[in-house]
């Protein structure tokens, strides 16, 4: 009868463990219904002349952390970042694509992950967080912190940060009449997988 007894007992604990190692490992990132948009702003002289940029950059991977220490980390494969702007010809969006994916910016054959994984993750009200951690890109991690928000499954928010923080060079026209602001934004809408 104590044998049974300890086998149904070690049993408990090993579903009870197995079920908090599942929550403390997450959920995965939907990749395919899940956004991430960088907005890349123009300055200068001449910035009326410019083009402002909107890229894509699809998750490759991540996951999203909720019992336990919340948090979520996420991966972006440089090359697979898209500019989109819907306003330029192909060709012109093609050259833009070029020089955002060149070594002078991105650099991908070098640097070919964008990775954030949170440290810390603070509740802000219901349904909101202020999540702190860690972004890292063209070869440098800088503390980053921004607010999310929850609403029917979706996680949503948007952040600011200067490319020159990471060692990156807003692209533009030689002499500086025309060329990317050093601030972009980068907006999110990320869902768990189901």
């Amino acid at each position: 009868m104590r044998n049974s007894t300890r086998s149904i007992v070690a049993l408990a604990l090993l579903l009870l463990c197995s079920a908090f190692r599942a929550n403390a490992q997450g959920v995965p990132i939907d990749t395919t219904r899940s956004t991430l948009t960088i907005n890349v702003f123009k300055s200068g002289l001449f910035s009326g002349f410019g083009d402002e940029h909107i890229v894509r950059a699809p998750i490759a991977k991540g996951q999203i952390v909720k019992a336990g220490q919340p948090g979520v980390t996420l991966t972006v494969q440089t090359a697979q970042m898209q500019v989109l702007d819907p306003h330029l010809s192909a060709e012109k969006r093609a050259q833009v694509q070029k020089q955002m994916l060149s070594e002078d910016v991105l650099a991908p054959q070098k640097y070919p992950e964008i990775v954030f994984r949170s440290t810390a993750v603070e509740p802000r009200g219901q349904s909101k967080w202020l999540v702190r951690g860690e972004l890292s890109l063209h070869g440098v991690t800088r503390p980053l912190d921004f607010e999310v928000t929850e609403a029917n499954g979706h996680y949503t928010g948007k952040t600011r940060f200067k490319q020159t923080q990471f060692k990156i060079e807003p692209p533009g026209i030689p002499g500086g009449f025309v060329k990317a602001k050093d601030e972009i934004e980068v907006v999110w809408d990320i869902v768990p997988a189901q």
